[in-house]
């Protein structure tokens, strides 16, 4: 390899000299004298030298010009100072500068080992800086450098994987002109008291515009460089958590509603435990009355509130997954197509119902009567987010769940799925609204138009099938209620005598399950006389 060496010397004689002590050494070189600044200038940029040797005095230049100006134009090329005479003072300042070496005239003969060092550094040099560089080319991580503004200098190839953008784009732009607007002024704060402190090493959680304008969260942690001669910059690395935030809060999630759940299953049973005892008062006193008898429009009021309350305990526990579940083979499509009839007339002229079913679907194991109240509970729902009319569109396929989607939908187990679908043109729902829809009693609507149960019901119902439940909303643009059960092998058994009970149109939920203990009108005699020792060893024991 020939090696181009710039020479900065106004003698020919010494630079002759120079030259020959190089060639004394085996360097192969092709060597460029010249004399004034603006020769030197101009052979910074075409000549594009390996190497500097440079006198420290000239007529019209010195070293220490020549020096400042090489820093300028070919940062990195190595500089070798040859001189007659040099205090050490100036040889200091000479090093400090960015001097590779210097060598008196007087001792010429040092200078081909020291042109040779320069040159070997610098390979070395080379060699680290293409090992990092290609170590940040492939890092996952953003690696970026800002100058003490904030705008951007430096961006690692992992930008246009993670936000979209390819590097150059980025160049010149403001750090914070990407940064979502509730995190700018918090953004700013750190970066002002790092740059002014130099102090870094504080991670920051931030929302960064992707290119295709959402937003994706980083956490990013800087190092301020700014007095570092090679690096004068902040140095930022962030990494996309955006995946990871969504698993935590998902993982949150579902631990709130088992422990509401547990909570919700708890009351229910105490709450039956009492409810129990006031329908079987209320049936024997009536038992008792007069057809005529004033107390009985009373008595009737009774029970007829108390089976309101037992309907709210049966949605409670269906979401607490604690109620009885008659579990067979089902077709799914078979099951949307028999409710039809009662969803138009549950839904009103206002709004078309669409179906789109997979004639190859396949089967799932649940129990026929809380699907029905899965549907029509979600059909509700969308009627509810339609006042002026729409359309709720019905769909069935069937769904392989992968391990991908697994990870990114805590706690979903990869396999086979039947999906049901309920989707409607509606006023949709915010971000905070979704966070607390399966919650018992949580409700949007005005007070006495809704129990807040049967989005819960259906969350309860569903997940003790086995399956899982996901909502995509936003407001103005409707809501999708997507259904996930697990696909049954097992022959399909005939649903029609399946479930007789159909869901009641009204708003507190779907069918009842026939075998409820909670479904009393006269209790039998026995059970009245049951209940009534019941009674009585409780009151003794008070």
């Amino acid at each position: 390899m020939t090696v181009r060496i710039l020479v900065l010397e106004g003698d020919p004689e010494h630079a002759g000299l120079a030259e020959w002590e190089l060639h004394r050494v085996g360097l192969e070189f092709t060597a460029r004298r010249v004399t004034t600044r603006s020769a030197f200038e101009q052979a910074l940029r075409e000549f594009h030298p390996d190497l500097i040797v440079a006198d420290h005095n000239l007529p019209q230049f010195s070293g220490a010009a020549a020096l400042e100006l090489a820093r300028e134009i070919a940062p990195g090329t190595p500089f070798i100072l040859v001189t007659g005479s040099l205090d050490t003072e100036t040889a200091v300042e000479y090093m400090k500068a960015g001097a590779a070496d210097y060598v008196l005239k007087d001792r010429l003969a040092r200078l081909g080992p020291a042109v040779l060092g320069a040159l070997r550094r610098q390979q070395e040099m080379t060699e680290r800086e293409q090992y990092f560089r290609a170590l940040i080319e492939q890092a996952q991580d953003i690696i970026a450098v800002l100058d003490a503004a904030g705008a951007i200098r430096y961006a690692s190839p992992s930008v246009f994987r993670l936000l979209g953008y390819v590097p150059e784009e980025l160049i010149g732009l403001l750090m914070v002109e990407m940064v979502h607007p509730e995190d700018v002024e918090h953004t700013l704060r750190v970066f002002a008291e790092g740059v002014a402190t130099g102090i870094g090493g504080r991670l920051l959680e931030l929302r960064v515009r992707h290119k295709d304008g959402t937003y994706r969260i980083l956490e990013a942690i800087g190092h301020y460089l700014l007095d570092d001669p090679l690096v004068q910059g902040v140095v930022i690395n962030a990494r996309d958590v955006t995946e990871r935030k969504s698993l935590e809060r998902q993982l949150l999630q579902a631990q709130k509603m088992e422990a509401v759940g547990r909570l919700a299953g708890g009351v229910a049973h105490d709450f039956n435990t009492a409810l129990t005892a006031i329908l079987g008062y209320a049936g024997l006193l009536l038992g008792g009355l007069p057809t005529l008898s004033p107390l009985r429009p009373d008595l009737e009021e009774i029970r007829k509130a108390a089976e309101r309350a037992a309907g709210l305990t049966r949605q409670l526990l269906a979401f607490s997954r604690k109620q009885p579940l008659a579990m067979r083979v089902l077709d799914l499509n078979e099951l949307v197509a028999d409710l039809g009839r009662l969803l138009r007339r549950l839904l009103g002229e206002d709004i078309d119902v669409v179906t789109n079913l997979d004639p190859t679907l396949g089967a799932v194991r649940a129990d026929a009567a809380q699907l029905e109240q899965v549907v029509v509970n979600l059909a509700v729902n969308a009627r509810d987010a339609m006042p002026e009319g729409g359309r709720l569109m019905i769909e069935t396929r069937n769904a392989e769940l992968d391990d991908s989607y697994a990870r990114e939908h805590v706690p979903v187990r990869p396999g086979r799925y039947v999906m049901l679908a309920v989707s409607d043109t509606g006023t949709g729902m915010s971000a905070e609204t979704m966070s607390h829809m399966f919650e018992p009693f949580f409700t949007t609507k005005e007070a006495g138009k809704g129990t807040g149960l049967g989005l819960a019901t259906v969350y309860g119902i569903v997940k003790q099938s086995g399956g899982y439940v996901w909502c995509s909303s936003e407001p103005g643009h409707g809501t999708t209620f997507k259904v996930y059960l697990p696909r049954a092998d097992e022959p399909q058994e005939y649903l029609r005598q399946a479930s007789r009970d159909r869901p009641h149109p009204g708003g507190h939920g779907g069918p009842r399950p026939r075998s409820h203990p909670l479904r009393l009108t006269k209790p039998p005699v026995e059970q009245c006389e049951a209940i009534r020792r019941g009674c009585r060893h409780d009151r003794a024991h008070r």
